[in-house]
């Protein structure tokens, strides 16, 4: 990165953003990034409203909501969404899930570079679609 170059900025965005639209986009990223799984693919057929609104609700009480979808690395990875506090604003992130003391270097470093490809592609479609807002990290 050169020193005309920023570094990219977390987003964020606004609760009502979530839709069955946006969440099956994101759902989609995540395939793209870690890898289809049959938890995904199931959780995609039962997208609805119902599921948007448990989504919303678990954020406003919780202020987080866990989808136990899998990836290419483990069964028990999750696509994770979280409320900032600070902002009041959602974010996506994408968990592993690994124990990686008891996992090879290897796998750390493919788990690490499958998590910074999720958070780019999520701030992307968050730019590229109109819906983000930058995090005050």
């Amino acid at each position: 990165m050169t020193e005309t170059e920023s570094t990219p900025k977390k987003c964020g965005f606004q609760i009502d953003t979530v839709t069955i639209g946006f969440v099956s986009s994101v759902v989609e990223i995540y395939e793209d990034t870690v890898g289809e799984t049959l938890g995904s693919q199931m959780f995609k057929q039962q997208l609805s409203l119902t599921v948007v609104d448990d989504i919303k609700s678990e954020l406003s009480k919780q202020g987080y909501c866990e989808r136990r979808l899998g990836s290419s690395l483990d069964s028990n990875s999750k696509l994770i969404i979280r409320m900032s506090r600070r902002d009041n604003l959602g974010f996506v992130q994408f968990n592993p899930n690994l124990d990686f003391n008891q996992k090879d270097a290897v796998l750390k470093d493919k788990a690490d570079k499958m998590k910074n490809e999720f958070e780019s592609r999520i701030n992307e479609f968050l730019l590229n679609s109109g819906k983000g807002v930058e995090l005050k990290i």
